[in-house]
């Protein structure tokens, strides 16, 4: 046990000396040293030892079976999710594929009804003579309109004058042979609440099975002239029209009327064929209702069509306050005060928007907000009418495998962590029965240990432990040895460290001498644009001052207007030195615009054909002094090609990505060699110069180049 405290103590003080850890933990390790040793504080420290390293273990176990949970839960919801947005669409497409066919089915069948009226007036006169079924039209006194017998089966009216003239009874008589068409069309659209016939010239066959759609007919308004006919629609050939659903009052909900025009063979219009269709036996199977099949009674799903405009055509009762339509659904009684409902006109601007999308879209699966809980949408267009059929589902009931899901795997990750405890205990009882049988073979290592630590702790790093046992005392030699291995490596790492410092010191040192060369540089630049320039243009004109103030001396107003430009030259000279300073195009745009204007400016003084692209779509943001040394190195780079790439075509382009700026310049010119660059480090600003300042900015210098074959040079720079 003494042996084990000596390890445990030279460890820490081994392991403090590295400043890897605080100085108190070394206290509480250095104080073990004042225990009074024995097998039990062994033993109690061996298990505490092991707690400290299973219940890590546990707590990653428990958080990776948890994150594992939450994972397959999440991609579990996510393909749920897809799947069941998918089946939406499927069911909402095929849905509204199954409405098509029977409005498909009505259209042909209005269109052939059409096309035989059509042939019977194009006979009329031989029909006209030979009736099908032959009775006489009375005229009804209430609203001055002709009818057939109530016992017939088709009802025939004439409204069209006051008297049934010759032709118009042979034009009724030959359209008596229509009637095996209207009662065929009736029995073959079982959907269909009458078909009709009614003619320009007023005369109109009605065949329905409902006594109260025929009682009606023999109570229509009285008509004046041909004003009735005047609301049909007139189609051309024998294409068919829907009406805009209306109210009939002697059925339940809305009706639609499929017409089809009847004209003759020169292309007159003569009066329309159509089928009368109850909204209702087209979407009979519309889930009206809280969906009371499915395991969850409480879940929601149901249909609802709306026409072309938003307005509700079929819509469940119990879903307008879902809907925020602000009605109270006791009071309609009637479809009309459906219809007059549009869900454009909703409270909820969630609502509306999605109508919108809706609307202007063949199919659509939208999922929007609705008191809080989220609802999907799936619509999709009628090819045949311009409606919308839309299915709605709440996106909880959809997913609400996921949450049994969830509930099963937190029942298991609890079974889980209940049976990881379980064997823990068990293996710390083994351990500790191991402990008292291979303790004697621990001993001996440990000496060896004791040994190599306090050389260790005398600095000694040359030795590591020969112990090469699988037990603990095996893995703590492999723990030793790393120990040394590590130490060793920091102190190899503090050598590179410090040789590495002294590198940059050494940089910085020549990047500061750069910078005081390129500034004296600057200055004798400046004072030999001073003397080159400003000083004889001033020169120049103090002359012709002291010539105007020679006693005698007639002062001529052209020589006023001399001087005055000799003057304002100085002034454009102190101006394009000040430019040349300090650039004023870096503090009014940015980085694209100043070096766009410094190639131009380029082009223009030594009429060079530089080529300039701006990839940026939007500004970015540099560091101003990033955004100087850009500017400075372009510059520079420019330089280099009118002095040595002996070309006057260069392309310039600039490009980000989202991290960083590029600045690509290249030319056709006499390219060079780009290990030569390292031996020219110190002559002005220069390429290697400009790799430096951008590697201050965590930047970087691309050069590719070869003799007689241009060179591409490229500025990497962070983008803040």
């Amino acid at each position: 046990m003494k042996h084990i405290l000596v390890v445990i103590v030279s460890l820490g003080h081994t392991i403090n000396q590295t400043g890897l850890f605080p100085d108190n933990l070394y206290i509480k390790i250095n104080y073990v040293k004042y225990l009074r040793t024995s097998i039990g504080k062994l033993i109690v420290f061996i298990c505490f030892s092991l707690l400290i390293t299973i219940l890590p273990l546990f707590l990653v176990l428990h958080g990776t079976f948890k994150q594992f949970g939450k994972y397959a839960c999440t991609n579990n919801a996510r393909q749920i999710k897809n799947i069941s947005h998918s089946s939406l669409s499927a069911i909402a497409t095929a849905q509204a594929q199954k409405y098509d066919e029977i409005l498909t089915r009505i259209k042909v069948a209005t269109s052939l009804l059409a096309l035989a009226s059509t042939d019977i007036y194009s006979r009329l006169g031989l029909l006209g003579q030979m009736p099908l079924e032959a009775s006489p039209l009375v005229k009804k006194e209430t609203n001055q309109i002709f009818f057939t017998p109530p016992s017939h089966p088709i009802v025939t009216a004439f409204w069209g004058n006051t008297k049934i003239s010759p032709a118009i009874d042979k034009e009724i008589k030959a359209l008596s042979h229509l009637v095996p068409y209207l009662k065929a069309t009736r029995e073959l659209i079982h959907e269909s609440m009458a078909t009709h016939v009614i003619t320009e010239s007023g005369i109109g066959l009605y065949y329905t099975t409902n006594p109260m759609v025929k009682t009606q007919y023999f109570n229509l308004p009285p008509a004046k002239g041909y004003e009735l006919r005047k609301k049909e629609t007139k189609a051309k050939g024998y294409s068919v029209q829907w009406t805009n659903p209306h109210k009939n009052d002697d059925i339940e909900g809305l009706m639609v009327t499929a017409n089809a025009s009847i004209v003759d063979d020169t292309g007159n219009f003569l009066g329309i064929a159509g089928i009368d269709i109850p909204i209702t036996s087209i979407v009979s199977d519309l889930t009206w209702k809280k969906a009371k099949e499915n395991r969850d009674p409480g879940a929601i799903l149901f249909e609802f069509i709306m026409d072309k405009n938003g307005n509700l055509i079929a819509f469940p009762e119990s879903c307008f306050d879902l809907f925020s339509l602000g009605t109270d659904p006791g009071e309609f009684k009637y479809s009309r005060d459906i219809i007059d409902k549009n869900l454009v006109d909703s409270r909820n601007p969630a609502i509306r928007k999605a109508v919108k999308q809706i609307l202007d879209s063949p199919g659509s699966l939208l999922s929007i907000k609705l008191h809080g809980e989220t609802y999907i949408l799936a619509a999709s267009r009628f090819s045949e009418t311009g409606w919308h059929l839309v299915l709605v589902s709440r996106e909880k009931d959809l997913l609400s495998s996921v949450h049994q899901t969830r509930k099963e795997l937190e029942k298991s990750l609890t079974q889980i962590s209940g049976y990881y405890l379980k064997y823990c205990a068990l293996i710390i009882a083994l351990a500790i029965l191991f402990i008292f049988l291979a303790f004697k073979i621990i001993i001996r290592p440990i000496k060896q240990l004791t040994a190599l630590t306090l050389k260790v702790s005398e600095g000694d790093l040359s030795m590591g432990s020969q112990v090469s046992s699988k037990n603990e005392i095996g893995e703590l030699a492999a723990a030793f040895n790393q120990m040394i291995a590590k130490i060793s490596l920091s102190e190899k790492n503090k050598t590179s460290h410090a040789l590495a410092l002294e590198n940059r010191i050494d940089q910085l040192k020549g990047l500061n001498e750069h910078l005081v060369f390129s500034e004296e540089m600057e200055r004798k630049s400046i004072a030999a644009d001073l003397h080159d320039s400003l000083a004889q243009t001033l020169a120049i004109g103090i002359s012709k001052i002291k010539n105007m103030t020679e006693p005698d001396t007639h002062i001529n107003p052209e020589d006023l207007l001399e001087i005055q430009g000799v003057l304002e030259q100085a002034i454009i000279e102190i101006r394009a030195l000040i430019y040349k300073l300090s650039p004023p195009i870096l503090d009014d745009f940015d980085i694209d615009i100043a070096i766009g204007f410094l190639v131009e400016e380029t082009n223009e003084q030594h009429h060079t054909n530089f080529t300039y692209i701006n990839n940026l779509e939007e500004p970015i943001n540099l560091k101003e002094a990033l955004k100087v040394t850009l500017y400075r190195a372009t510059g520079e780079l420019i330089s280099n090609i009118l002095k040595h790439a002996k070309t006057q075509t260069a392309e310039f382009e600039i490009s980000a990505t989202r991290d960083n700026l590029y600045i690509r310049v290249e030319d056709e010119g006499c390219g060079m060699e780009v290990k030569r660059i390292e031996e020219i480090k110190g002559c002005g600003f220069g390429l290697y110069r400009i790799m430096e300042r951008m590697e201050n900015f965590d930047g970087r210098l691309d050069i590719f180049s070869k003799p007689d074959q241009g060179t591409k040079i490229i500025l990497t720079a962070p983008i803040i």
